[in-house]
């Protein structure tokens, strides 16, 4: 089905012109505050306050949103998240854009360029971010960079995860899932008192699936899953001043089969060998499975104080994640021909592993009544490793001409970053309608470590080395803005914000080419990219209407990025190998808007629109390749559009049902700068619907749900087939077959549901 976004304007035009029409004195028996949108409350800015009130670009989900919406993992929110676009060639790697800001460099040397954070405490890179939302209070999505109110840097955003508390209040649960696809998810809460001054939390989930795709060469079934994750929480209290939190998280995932589904034809090792093409979502044919293990394991100790002038935080953290791949097979042909042109297995095995450190001291001030001042220290030290072993077939040997068969190959990568910042950021109430705010970040970023390649000729690697590299970066950035309250229920605002992303180091471009195509190996390694800058601009208007029957938000944002990082592949070298480095300039200008409708008491609706427009420019290019000057940027999607909303009805015996539901839909977006038409992907149109019934105690609770009701089928990855990028510069002959993955297909199910008081 055609996108057609001129439709889609005018249904969000007649949404808001039914919201605003609708005679909402027709229900006389509800109150206007009964009838009134929650308030949400949130703490972008580090204190808490209605999100009416913050003048920065904020997306709200509510952990009871989320958990009727069966949003399971990252990957499910952020298909809902508008203007966010996102990839997943595998688990162990979630690149994710934000107003333009994105990476697609997962080596151990390389930042995200969207933080993710765990009750304030930053996550670490882009291949542990796919995990279970456990007993989530809320979600924040902030926009822009955010470094004078968060311990680590970000250029792009951040996404904030607020795990609930445990407090006086009693709360135990225990829900059971079955679905088809032989899904079975397991999952239970207990929340409270335990002693007079402490409290405790455990949540633990289970979660089962039986995969949705047959390999027809091994009789498996691929895309299962198979993931325990778990959260406990102690909490002290032993006066009004003191607030100790003490968390600790496990996860570990055995999920089996990554199924590489072509996108359509028959590839020159297809003819060599027989097979016809395959193109179906439920059938491949490929001589690997593909499974992981992915285990992580976390201790959070955060410390506060009231001193009377402000509160004072020592949040202290220490993560381990361990990423296990094995057998990725990247041709997803079953089968070697005998011409090793024509034929590669890649990843029979990759790890990584990550140990991360954190320690972010800050003060919360409060000074009289009209200064609020947040300061701050931040420290990181992370160790990264990667350990590769390829299998690369048909590849270049990069000391002849002549191409050869290497029949493996171990490329390993250590990593140590160390990251030091000082941050403050206020806001000052000139009058009751008047507010300014800014802030100042100063970073220093110091990253070594060694580079080792085990076989000589290979693919990763030009010759046998063991390499070591260093380097720092630092950079003051900051803010400053003001907003002003016109009544009660509009307030505007208008900021300037700088970010800033250290350079570093990647493994990819081991056995690179210089711009006259001569290996340069082991010194490649040694030479870092740049660090990447961003001046962020934004202007917004925050509105309620009708006594809070209604909220608009609408937010306008213009974003210059110099001196972006990438990872491409090095035309000089025949396409043959990776190379990262910094692109010239890049800009991006949007607008974002959301708005929420009470209709009744009972009935709810919201909606969003985002449209974003932004290129890279400053000749931007391939080393030693064509100019992308004019592609759009990447993981950018320039028109996103959601709505959803919820009706609830209360029977005369006293029990519920309520029918909710949600629609998503961004366009084409782009995997990697050269802006290719198979490497990109549009969201068309997800739909997910559930329907609850609650027993008069409200104890008892049975849902029926769907997710991805009209089927559809998402690119979240992509390669081009067997790794021969290089023929399309090389031979005349096209006879590439590009694979992919994709988004699970339609699930669907019951989750029962049994609270105890």
């Amino acid at each position: 089905m055609a996108t057609n976004y001129q439709t889609y304007l005018k249904f969000t035009a007649i949404i808001l012109a039914c919201a605003f029409a609708f005679p909402f004195d027709q229900a006389p028996a509800q109150s206007e505050e009964d009838s009134a949108i929650e308030e949400i409350m949130v703490t972008a800015r580090k204190k808490e306050e209605s999100l009416q009130d913050v003048p920065l670009a904020v997306s709200v989900y509510t952990g009871a949103y989320l958990e009727e919406a069966r949003v399971n993992d990252v990957s499910d929110l952020l298909t809902q998240i508008p203007g966010v676009g996102y990839g997943q060639p595998f688990k162990s790697f979630t690149p994710i854009g934000i107003r333009g800001a994105s990476s697609q460099d997962d080596y151990p040397g390389a930042d995200p360029n969207v933080a993710i954070f765990i009750d304030e405490v930053y996550l670490g890179t882009t291949t542990t971010l796919e995990f279970d939302l456990l007993d989530l209070e809320r979600v924040e999505v902030l926009r822009g960079p955010q470094g004078t109110l968060f311990g680590r840097n970000t250029n792009g955003g951040i996404i904030h995860f607020i795990t609930r508390n445990p407090d006086e209040e009693f709360r135990a649960r225990a829900s059971l899932t079955v679905g088809n696809h032989e899904r079975l998810e397991i999952s239970g809460l207990v929340s409270g008192q335990i002693a007079e001054g402490v409290f405790g939390s455990l949540t633990a989930k289970a979660r089962d699936t039986g995969g949705y795709t047959r390999n027809l060469a091994t009789g498996s079934k691929l895309g299962k899953e198979d993931i325990t994750s778990m959260r406990g929480k102690l909490r002290f209290m032993p006066n009004e001043q003191l607030d100790i939190i003490i968390t600790g998280d496990y996860m570990i995932d055995n999920s089996f089969g990554i199924p590489q589904d072509f996108l359509g034809g028959q590839s020159q090792l297809m003819r060599d060998l027989g097979i016809p093409a395959v193109n179906s979502f439920d059938e491949v044919s490929q001589d690997l499975d593909g499974h992981y293990d992915r285990d992580s394991w976390g201790l959070v100790a955060k410390v506060s104080y009231d001193a009377g002038v402000g509160v004072f935080h020592s949040i202290t953290s220490y993560r381990d994640y361990k990423n296990e791949m094995y057998d990725y097979d990247f041709d997803g042909v079953n089968g070697k021909s005998s011409n090793p042109l024509h034929s590669a297995e890649a990843f029979p095995y990759q790890n990584t592993e990550v140990e991360t450190f954190t320690q972010e001291l800050r003060m919360d001030w409060e000074i009289g009544e009209k200064i609020d001042l947040v300061t701050g220290f931040y420290y990181l030290d992370q160790k990264n490793r990667r350990d590769e072993v390829l299998n690369p077939n048909g590849l270049p040997n990069s000391e002849a001409s002549a191409w050869t068969v290497v029949t493996e190959e171990q490329a390993d990568q250590l990593v140590n970053s160390n990251s030091y910042a000082v941050f403050f950021d206020t806001t000052i109430d000139v009058t009751e309608q008047v507010a300014l705010f800014g802030g100042y970040r100063w970073t220093r970023d110091e990253k070594d470590g060694t580079f080792f390649c085990h076989v000589e000729g290979g693919f990763w690697c030009s010759n046998v080395f063991e390499s070591d590299f260093s380097d720092s970066w630092e950079e003051p950035t900051w803010r400053v803005g003001a907003n002003f309250h016109l009544n009660s229920d509009i307030m505007v605002y208008g900021s300037y914000t700088e970010g800033f992303k250290s350079g570093g180091f990647t493994g990819a471009g081991a056995g690179n080419f210089d711009a006259e195509g001569n290996p340069i190996g082991e010194e490649s390694v040694k030479i870092p990219y740049k660090p990447e800058f961003t001046e962020s601009w934004e202007v917004g208007l925050r509105t309620q209407w009708l006594n809070n029957l209604a909220t608009a938000n609408i937010t306008y944002f213009n974003v210059q990025y110099k001196d972006l990082q990438y990872l491409l592949l090095n035309a000089a070298s025949g396409g043959s190998q990776f190379d990262a480095g910094n692109i010239g300039h890049a800009n991006n200008n949007g607008v974002e808007t959301e708005f929420s409708f009470q209709l009744t008491e009972n009935f709810r609706l919201w909606a969003n629109y985002t449209w974003q427009s932004g290129d890279y420019g400053g000749g931007a290019s391939n080393f030693g390749g064509d100019s992308f000057d004019g592609n759009p940027l990447k993981l950018t999607p320039k028109h996103s559009f959601g709505m959803g909303g919820s009706y609830d009805h209360h029977l005369p015996n006293g029990s519920a049902l309520r029918l909710s539901g949600d629609w998503s839909e961004k366009s084409r977006h782009y995997f990697a700068e050269e802006s290719g038409p198979d490497d990109s992907e549009k969201l068309a149109g997800l739909v997910n619907l559930q329907g609850s019934w609650t027993s008069p105690s409200e104890r008892l609770e049975v849902t029926l749900w769907v997710r991805n009701l009209l089927d559809k089928r998402d690119k979240t990855g992509y390669w081009d087939d067997f790794f021969q990028w290089w023929l399309r510069y090389e031979t005349e002959v096209d006879y590439i077959v590009d694979v992919a993955n994709f988004s699970p297909p339609r699930y669907f199910g019951a989750t029962v549901t049994w609270r105890f008081e």
